[in-house]
């Protein structure tokens, strides 16, 4: 007999949204829109009754567990002109001596004379910048960071499923039919063989435009089956064993069936593909959602000032309590209107008291430094050798040299670039990586190396995320419910985090049994995988 999932989450009724959801960024004069994803829970995949369901869409219960601005469109070509301009960046696709691939009139096809500027078909500077491959997303997505102090990157697969879905549990979230969705795209039977400016058709609930359509995105995952359970925040690092690593796109395009563009359908491609149909959106991760000055210190930030406050000579970094410093080697002060201060929440006493106070001190400080910066190095490595990582500086960024370390392992680093200091975690292709900062860079450090679990998945993945539909549709008054799930779908409360803990029972031995039939056989019942990927011959039109 199945037993009900019981779930212990608040539910909270719909706000109104407002300008509060709406974030933008001006970045060297071409603004990019952004809306407020709230955190929350959704199943992702699709249900093995879905018409046009592929065998890599099991269905599983994932977790968000922290809201984040996603893009209100994809990023456009006016939007990565001025990237180019400022940045001095060339495309892979102009880099190559192949070009990329572009409309010729009858199909894609590669020429010299394709890319981002020509993509075969007119385009206005509202259209989505297309013949992007993932390093060129992921270069554009840094060059915003370092001009505006955010942590800018590529969504993960969930975060885009999530954010495409805007709480809903249909096919599309225009609808549940193909004539539905196409109130909400651009695909093959309407698009006219191009693409078409942004925001033109109906948005979705999340105020999102061309989630479904006009484009694939590019995601930040590694594609891979899901992982076998639920899960909270996952992305997939590494590529199955055996298969090339592949890096996951979502939403369809101008020139694909609607079926492609389902809210569940799955894509793959290796990182240097670069067609008329791919371009991307960006994100500013969780823990960078409120504004910073460029080169400020923000509280939970991945960005810092270039010159680090000191305590004594112990490098002071950010990252603890509000209004926290943390000096090197783990003691933390406060501080109050330019005055630090203790723990115990005592203000320094004034200078003329504290001539004592420093002859006694001096060398108790110069011994903490000592062991401060010993820590720091244990913990970080050096710039050169560090966790068996050595660098090399370029004029726009700089290499990773990791032989010993396998493709797939996440590597944090930090580095100033024009009197920024930034960090980010980049994934290692290989024994050498290229890392894009859109300048040189100087001070680089490598921070931390972070090893993939088996499988492929980060440690974020947690197995004990609680089961729900996605968060109730803006505008509804409360929790809907689907037809399709005895489920309620959820909206966390923004002041709370998501529970994993008091999950009283997931077990409902009816979804399981569909959950592991569905990653078996195709929607025809043959059995046979379909997406698309990169390695079908020249011509197949499921390749991207």
């Amino acid at each position: 007999m199945a037993t009900a999932a019981i779930v212990a989450v608040t539910i909270v009724p719909s706000r109104a949204f407002g300008s509060d959801d709406d974030l933008t960024l001006d970045v060297a004069g071409a603004p990019i829109a952004l809306r407020r994803v709230p955190k929350g829970t959704f199943v992702e995949g699709s249900p093995a009754s879905e018409a046009g369901r592929e065998t890599d869409e099991a269905s599983r219960p994932v977790a968000i567990s922290r809201e984040f601005w996603i893009g209100k469109f994809p990023v456009t070509r006016v939007q990565f002109a001025k990237f180019v301009s400022d940045a001095h960046y060339v495309t892979e696709a102009e880099k190559g001596k192949s070009g990329g691939y572009g409309w010729d009139g009858h199909g894609l096809s590669q020429k010299k004379e394709f890319n981002w500027q020509n993509p075969g078909f007119p385009q206005a500077d509202d259209h989505p910048v297309v013949i992007v491959t993932y390093a060129d997303a992921t270069a554009f997505a840094t060059w915003v960071g370092t001009k505006t102090g955010r942590r800018v990157r590529l969504p993960t697969e969930a975060e885009w499923e999530y954010a495409a879905r805007g709480g809903t549990t249909t096919p599309w979230y225009g609808g549940s039919t193909a004539d539905e969705a196409s109130r909400t795209g651009w695909f093959k039977n309407n698009s006219i063989w191009t693409t078409h400016p942004v925001g033109q058709k109906k948005a979705n609930p999340f105020g999102l435009f061309d989630m479904a359509g006009n484009v694939a995105e590019w995601c930040r995952d590694v594609y891979a089956p899901y992982g076998k359970g639920s899960a909270a925040d996952p992305e997939s690092t590494t590529a199955p064993q055996g298969e090339p690593e592949r890096h996951v796109l979502r939403g369809g395009s101008w020139l694909k069936d609607a079926n492609r563009a389902r809210s569940a359908a799955r894509f793959r491609s290796t990182a240097g593909t670069r067609n008329a149909e791919i371009g991307f959106r960006i994100i500013v991760a969780p823990d960078d959602a409120m504004a910073l000055m460029p080169g400020a210190l923000g509280q939970g930030s991945d960005f810092a000032p270039a010159g680090p406050a000191t305590l004594g000579s112990a490098p002071v970094t950010g990252g603890g309590a509000p209004g926290a410093l943390t000096v090197a080697g783990g003691a933390s002060a406060r501080v109050e209107s330019g005055v630090v201060a203790d723990k115990s929440g005592s203000a320094a006493p004034p200078a003329e008291s504290r001539s004592l106070g420093m002859l006694i001190g001096a060398p108790l400080a110069a011994a903490a430094a000592v062991v401060g910066w010993m820590l720091l190095r244990k913990k970080a490595g050096a710039s050169q050798g560090g966790f068996g990582i050595s660098t090399r500086p370029g004029d726009d960024g700089f290499w990773m040299d990791a032989p010993s370390l396998a493709a797939g392992t996440r590597v944090r680093y930090e580095c100033v670039v024009s009197g920024t200091t930034i960090s980010d975690v980049v994934p290692l292709s290989g024994p050498s990586t290229f890392v894009y900062t859109g300048g040189r860079p100087g001070a680089i450090r490598i921070l931390e190396v972070i090893a993939t679990q088996q499988g492929g998945y980060r440690a974020g993945e947690r197995p004990s995320a609680p089961f729900a539909q996605p968060p109730p549709a803006r505008g509804s008054r409360g929790p809907s419910t689907s037809s399709t799930s005895s489920m309620s779908s959820t909206l966390i409360n923004d002041d709370q985090p998501i529970n994993v803990v008091n999950v009283v029972n997931m077990v409902n031995a009816s979804h399981t049994s569909t959950h592991e039939t569905s990653s078996t056989s195709s929607a025809d019942g043959s059995g046979a995988t379909t997406s698309w990927d990169d390695s079908a011959p020249l011509g197949d039109p499921r390749a991207y």
